[in-house]
């Protein structure tokens, strides 16, 4: 099962995504999770160390035509550069940009990109974090993800993006769009995201309520599941496990 996340910065498309990573290795899944943004963030909230650390810096050679190419397999590479995080989570990030480009940066970003697109199935389940906005899911960095979780919170710069996003589902074959309403605490909210996605052609498919604890872990830089793993958005997280497992192995 791949699985990607994508939205305006700011709607909680990390928070849900550490979480939902947490939630699946919890039932059984064997989950890596890929941190493809350039503020990288999903660490914090799957409960991992955080840092700016190119951690594929030595697993990719330039090759002459090919640009950075891995030198070994993208199972070894994870098995050998992933960090681990609770309940058994593998998690890789291709680390935070700077403002000179460098050696370390493009070995890792090359190596990022192929494990993204070329990791077997192995009885991985993989859930990415996209950078916010539209550019990555455009430029393919989605790589093999099945379904795209749209999150979209109740503002009209996250319903743009979500429109803007639509037209991603037509432009990569095998891929579902599929809204994630957030932070809703009121029926007009509901329903304001509900018609912007209908007009951007993407179904809602989960509503996820406006949950203190996703603050609350954000400020004593926790976890939100090992904070408060009852709290009514981790409940809502865990249907959603749930209903994505279920989809998958119909």
């Amino acid at each position: 099962m791949r699985i990607a996340f994508v939205g305006k910065g700011g709607a909680g498309k990390s928070a849900l995504a550490g979480t939902l990573c947490r939630v699946l290795a919890r039932r059984g899944h064997r989950v890596l999770a890929l941190d493809a943004d350039s503020v990288p963030g999903l660490a914090l909230s799957i409960g991992i160390a955080t840092s700016d650390d190119w951690m594929l810096s030595t697993a990719a050679e330039r090759e002459e035509g090919k640009g950075w190419v891995l030198r070994i397999s993208p199972e070894e590479a994870v098995e050998r550069f992933a960090r681990r995080g609770p309940d058994g989570i593998r998690f890789l990030q291709f680390g935070k940009p700077t403002a000179t480009v460098t050696r370390e940066q493009q070995s890792s970003m090359g190596a990022f990109l192929q494990i993204m697109t070329d990791l077997g199935g192995d009885g991985w389940t993989v859930v990415t974090d996209l950078a916010a906005g539209t550019r990555q899911s455009y430029m393919g960095w989605a790589g093999a993800a099945e379904r795209m979780l749209t999150v979209v919170e109740p503002s009209a710069k996250a319903i743009m993006t979500a429109r803007r996003l639509g037209r991603v589902g037509e432009m990569i074959p095998g891929v579902r769009l599929l809204g994630i309403a957030n932070k809703v605490t009121a029926p007009l909210e509901r329903r304001t995201i509900t018609e912007g996605l209908k007009k951007a052609g993407i179904p809602l498919w989960a509503e996820i309520p406006n949950d203190p604890v996703f603050a609350a872990a954000a400020r004593v830089g926790r976890a939100p599941y090992d904070l408060d793993p009852q709290a009514p958005a981790i409940r809502k997280l865990v249907e959603i496990a749930d209903r994505l497992t279920a989809e998958a192995h119909a």
